[in-house]
């Protein structure tokens, strides 16, 4: 017990280093946007200044600039060149309708592209724009439109080329691709487990549910970054399957909720899947036939999330609770980290407004799938185990022990299974089987010669009938064979035990021979024989076959005496 907790707590601890480098890579990624590449790319922080009353006051970027509500905000750099034509300008100025005028004429303006953004998301738009032709001494003029907070928060204007900010913008928005990788290898990992169990048939269902959410995972992660964003040039279907891929991503995690042994019984479950189908319908439907934006609407799938977990939560502490299951106890500690992590997100996005909330929120994700997997790794593990031995035994009690054929138990059971139509056979036939001679063996040589008579008798009936159906050892000296579907006749069946037995007895001293008799299982006219008829007439036909082989072998005596 000590060795699970102390195992438990180490795992804990990993997730939590885990989580605590995510946030640093954020934060490396956050501060390369203020740092850059200072090697390539020109960071214009300095020689920035606005006109107040014919006074010029100097400002250093970044800044916090207070002005009237709905006014313009003009900032004006001198420090531009000819040198710099062709060099591409970057910032972030989106939510304050961002202008750039190059000696009085426009070259860049933002506009929403067809699909309406709130503030959070509008902050993380880059703002690119390609400088034209230039004098030897050029004005730049930012334009900023004042919020109704009369506050703008002006972020740094960096200067490249090219090349030089795209990969500038790549960097930026490296940790969100590496939490992106993290979801595919995990995706992958779940899919994997699930296919391998669907070929032990042991399927479980939530392996796939967690893929599913990974996937639908990463396409969110990427359809709202900056970059992609910035790479589809903006295009409101990139951020219309961001918004629906946020909007259905929780439903494989409640599919996997629901999935899990004891979970079942509450109905509320399927009423939140439910709920969230209607929720992506009705905004479909407000969205196209009403006009109604999006974003919103964002607000009622975020109270549908939170709402959602709260009821998964204590479901499965009431579940918890009840049965003291350890994998409902990781599943909830689950579900509290990613409650956490989700609620600290939300507070982020509406009351604080900053820009890497996503990213937190996707750390956050990672280590709630982590959790999810690793307790179900668990379970697997140990369902294998208990297959694996539930199938040795089960093997055990089919099986001969001397000779290594199937056991009695498993010729009644199939012929059971036969009966009660589980085996869909048209037409099969059984052959009974019995040696010769064994109780002379026995007397003469003794039983470990009359042994491995009876191994060697196994072996012969396996090697003819083993690959064409089922062989067992039924008695002592008897044996059986049910060979469903069989396109070969009688004679060429027992032509292929002669075969077998031929092969033997020539490299054996103890000769091996052995009686047998056919039935098949439909009669002359194709109907089907009960199982008792079956049996009898193959019974018949290998003592009549046993008594024809005693009369060879008299007529044979009576020939050598009379020599």
């Amino acid at each position: 017990m000590q060795k699970y907790v102390q195992k438990k707590r180490i795992f804990s601890a990993c997730l939590f280093l885990i989580f605590v480098l995510m946030i640093l890579v954020i934060g490396k990624g956050t501060v390369m946007t203020g740092r850059g590449e200072t090697q390539q790319i020109q960071n214009l922080s300095d020689g920035w200044y606005y006109l107040k009353d014919g006074e010029r006051t100097e400002v250093t970027l970044p800044t916090t600039l207070q002005a009237d509500p709905g006014t313009v905000l003009e900032l004006y750099n001198d420090t531009v060149t000819d040198e710099n034509r062709d060099m591409v300008l970057l910032t972030w100025g989106a939510p304050y309708r961002l202008q750039i005028r190059m000696d009085g004429k426009t070259i860049y303006q933002y506009r929403e592209y067809g699909f309406k953004r709130n503030l959070q998301m509008e902050r993380k738009l880059e703002c690119r724009v390609t400088l034209p032709a230039l004098r030897k001494s050029s004005q730049l003029c930012f334009l900023y439109t004042v919020p109704e907070s009369g506050v703008c928060k002006l972020t740094p204007v960096y200067m490249g080329s090219s090349e030089a900010i795209f990969r500038f913008q790549i960097m930026n928005a490296a940790p969100v691709f590496v939490i992106v990788l993290g979801m595919l290898v995990l995706g992958i990992f779940a899919i994997g487990i699930y296919a391998y169990l669907r070929v032990r048939k042991m399927t479980d269902r939530r392996f796939a549910s967690v893929g599913l959410f990974l996937l639908l995972c990463g396409i969110w992660c990427v359809t709202d970054s900056s970059l992609m964003q910035y790479l589809s040039h903006y295009s409101p279907a990139v951020n219309e399957i961001s918004f629906y891929t946020f909007m259905l991503m929780s439903v494989p995690v409640i599919r996997f909720v629901r999935e899990t042994e004891g979970m079942q019984k509450y109905t509320s479950i399927s009423v939140l899947i439910a709920l969230f189908y209607l929720n992506v319908i009705l905004q479909s439907i407000c969205t196209y036939w009403f006009h109604v934006q999006l974003i919103n609407m964002l607000m009622i799938t975020h109270l549908l999330l939170g709402g959602g977990c709260i009821l998964l939560s204590v479901l499965l502490y009431r579940e918890y609770k009840a049965v003291k299951n350890r994998q409902i106890y990781s599943i909830l500690i689950a579900f509290g980290i990613l409650a956490f992590v989700g609620v600290g997100t939300l507070v982020l996005y509406w009351f604080f407004g900053i820009t890497g909330y996503d990213l937190i929120f996707e750390a956050g994700i990672v280590i709630f799938i982590s959790l999810l997997l690793w307790g179900l790794g668990r379970a697997m593990v140990e369902n294998l185990r208990f297959r694996t031995e539930a199938e040795v035994y089960k093997k055990l009690a089919q099986e001969d022990q001397m000779t290594g054929m199937k056991n009695r138990y498993a010729y009644e059971k199939i012929l059971e299974d036969l009966e009660e139509g589980i085996c869909n056979w048209k037409n099969a036939v059984m052959i009974f089987m019995d040696m010769n001679h064994l109780k002379q063996i026995n007397d003469i040589y003794g039983h470990g010669a009359g042994d491995e008579l009876l191994i060697g008798a196994a072996q012969s009936i396996q090697k003819a009938y083993g690959s064409l159906g089922y062989c067992f050892r039924i008695g002592g000296d008897e044996f059986c064979a049910i060979l469903p579907e069989i396109k070969i006749s009688e004679e060429e069946l027992s032509c292929r035990l002669d075969a077998a037995v031929e092969e033997y007895n020539r490299s054996n001293d103890q000769k091996l021979s052995v009686a047998r008799g056919f039935s098949w299982l439909q009669d002359s006219r194709g109907m089907r024989k009960s199982i008792s008829d079956w049996k009898f007439e193959a019974d018949q036909n290998m003592y009549s076959n046993k008594g024809w082989y005693k009369r060879e072998e008299a007529q044979e005596e009576d020939v050598h005496y009379e020599i």
